[in-house]
């Protein structure tokens, strides 16, 4: 490398890999070898360093030496990856990295087909295979022609268990192979290192620890000066480095190519309908019913329209959904809530006075105008798994909660599901979403406009009761009959209100291929207003949108964007296409539970906003990939391949 080191006083500019522990490695002992002997490396950097002192450290390691970073013990780049030399006893150097020689049968095979697994049948591996087939294809073939490019300078990296690697430069998580320093292990994607190399840049203002491009420096420690000093890194000195074996990548795209060429290959296609599909939910926990559910939902949820499922509530457990029984139970957490006036964080409210605001209006906080705060709890409980913190309420909804075969964890259409436990599985929920009515504010939105990188099941779970002395922010029964007639909403939910039914929220839901033009209609919108457009923002995920009547009426004739306007009833699920934008206003204080799955239906729509969510700003809140798409892909491929081959050295019974 041929240019020089800057000097760099400030080292607090660091954002931590996403990286979760390896409990089988303790990074805190200390390296042992003798003279000219090779190892692994399985301790910190800055541990050797401390003692070898011409030792290059990873960017964690160095920084750390920063009195104000506390490195902790999983996020050092090279335990694991790098091999060193001793010299003599003061001097260590770099020997290579591993390689896939280096990998052990236990590496392998979280990547191998798998035996003796029937979790699914033949032919709904088929269906599978129909709809990501294309996508697991091209996303080989596309590692494989990278990885030609630079055989000759690569190495392997081991996988650390409930972990992922997220490239340094857009937050995406790493699928197999990628670009590393070997001076300091800062990585960056395949798509990220391929635009640098165009001299491309990507929606990022220049920040002190960065270059013109938006990558991290190369940090180095200089012991002599006690300071640390950077550089630019620079594509032509990175490194290729893969976490699956090549012969594994091989292996499995050769069988499925055979496979797939024996397999009828017609994908399932249809004309977008112009209206959603109302299910009735039957009889109570019938899993007949279930059967004839999915059935109808699997031939229908291809067209990317919503589907509801009605009276779902009758087979609830509705002591555990009251506010009154979580007000007992967590009335003495204090969450931060949302004002849906203005999307700003209300911080440390006592949920007690919040379930206190839910039903009674004169309970309500104000904000700095005397107005009565629009209160919202979101994605609750946010970082504990809903499964252990809510467990009699988890089992009562996974036990009704219908087509099982899409919403469950384990699902057979769940995606997500055919992870392996090595891995750092993405949190799907479910989640409570809790809200104080906001019908009297028809220009505010409970949830703006959005989309999900995912399929979704909302499930509204409890109505307050309609205020019958008209209290502003309340409707009285007529003033909902005319939010409902207003809504352009169908005459079927005008009917189910007339047939006593309560209405929670207002959806307004629409296809996920006019969300190109809604975010056209919303940028010219926002330039007539003079508003400041920022690079690297996106007028449906920055989520500050939410469409009212005459907005709606104007995308129509604009550009013939049509919506589905759906009123939410108690019990109703909804099924939201991943892709779809789609916004919500409660027009009652209300509950709902809300889960997120990934079809096989959906996986184009899960790439696409992949890759819109990598052009987001750093800073942006929906920057960081969350899902692993590409993870989800090849390991839902693997299954079936899995499957099929079992099938195909199964005994023929004899008749």
């Amino acid at each position: 490398m041929s240019e020089s080191f800057d000097c760099i006083s400030d080292c607090s500019e660091f954002s931590k890999k996403s990286r979760a522990p390896d409990h089988t490695t303790n990074t805190n002992k200390k390296f042992k070898i003798s003279e000219n002997d090779t190892k692994i490396q399985d301790a910190k950097c800055i541990c050797i360093a401390n003692k070898y002192n011409d030792l290059d450290m990873c960017r964690e390691c160095t920084l750390s030496l920063d009195k104000n970073y506390n490195l902790e013990d999983d996020e050092c780049r090279f335990n694991g990856w790098r091999r060193l030399k001793i010299v003599n006893t003061k001097f260590c150097e770099f020997f290579d990295f591993l390689q896939e020689s280096d990998s052990s049968e236990k590496d392998k095979n979280i990547w191998d087909l798998v035996c003796d697994y029937n979790k699914i049948s033949p032919d709904e591996t088929h269906k599978i295979l129909a709809y990501i087939g294309k996508n697991f294809e091209k996303l080989i073939e596309d590692e494989i022609k990278f990885r030609q490019k630079f055989e000759k300078n690569s190495t392997w990296k081991k996988m650390l268990m409930h972990s992922r690697e997220l490239c340094d430069k857009c937050s995406t998580t790493i699928f197999n192979g990628h670009m590393a320093c070997g001076s300091c292990g800062f990585i960056v994607c395949i798509d990220c290192f391929e635009l640098r190399s165009r001299n491309l840049k990507l929606n990022d203002k220049i920040r002190s620890n960065r270059d013109q491009y938006s990558w991290l420096h190369c940090y180095k420690y200089n012991f002599e000066l006690k300071k640390i000093i950077k550089k630019a890194h620079s594509p032509s000195d990175m490194l290729y480095v893969q976490f699956i074996p090549s012969q594994i990548l091989n292996k499995i795209y050769f069988i499925y190519k055979n496979r797939m060429a024996s397999i009828n290959k017609t994908g399932h296609t249809s004309q977008l309908k112009s209206s959603y599909l109302t299910l009735d939910s039957f009889t109570q926990n019938s899993l007949v019913d279930d059967e004839i559910l999915t059935d109808i939902f699997e031939k229908e949820w291809h067209s990317k329209r919503p589907i509801v499922v009605k009276n779902l509530h009758k087979s609830l457990n509705e002591k555990l959904w009251t506010p009154d029984s979580f007000s007992s139970e967590f009335g003495h957490l204090e969450i931060n809530l949302v004002n849906c006036r203005n999307n700003r964080i209300v911080p440390k409210v006592l949920l007690k006075k919040f379930w206190s605001g839910f039903s009674n209006l004169e309970e309500r906080p104000c904000d700095h105008k005397g107005r009565k705060m629009v209160l919202k709890l979101k994605d609750w409980p946010s970082s504990d798994d809903f499964k252990h913190f809510l467990p009699s309420r988890y089992e009562d909804l996974m036990k009704n909660l219908p087509v099982k075969k899409f919403t469950q964890r384990n699902g057979t259409y769940n995606l997500v599901s055919y992870l392996p436990d090595f891995f750092c599985l993405p949190d799907l929920g479910p989640k409570l979403y809790i809200a104080y009515s906001s019908a009297e504010t028809p220009r505010e939105g409970t949830t703006n406009l959005h989309v999900d990188i995912s399929d979704a099941v909302n499930l509204m779970v409890y109505v307050s009761d309609l205020d019958t002395n008209s209290e502003p922010n309340d409707l009285s029964e007529k003033k909902m009959l005319k939010v409902l007639k207003d809504s352009n909403c169908l005459q079927e939910h005008i009917d189910r209100y007339l047939n006593n039914e309560k209405p929670g929220a207002l959806w307004h839901i629409f296809k996920p291929n006019d969300a190109d033009n809604i975010r056209t209609f919303l940028s010219l919108r926002d330039i007539k207003r003079e508003k400041e457009i920022v690079n690297g923002n996106d007028p449906i995920h920055d989520q500050t949108n939410y469409l009212n009547k005459k907005m709606i009426e104007d995308l129509k004739s604009e550009y013939n964007v049509e919506v589905f306007t759906i009123v939410q009833f108690l019990g109703d699920a909804i099924f939201i296409p991943s892709g779809a934008p789609h916004q919500v206003r409660n027009l009652s204080s209300c509950i709902k539970v809300a889960g997120d799955f990934v079809t096989p239906h959906g996986i184009t729509d899960c790439l696409l906003l992949t890759e819109q969510i990598r052009e987001l700003s750093e800073n942006h809140i929906n920057h960081e990939d969350k899902l692993q798409v590409k993870n989800i892909i090849y390991h839902g491929v693997k299954m079936c391949l899995s499957v099929l081959n079992e099938n195909d050295n199964r005994p023929k019974e004899l008749h």
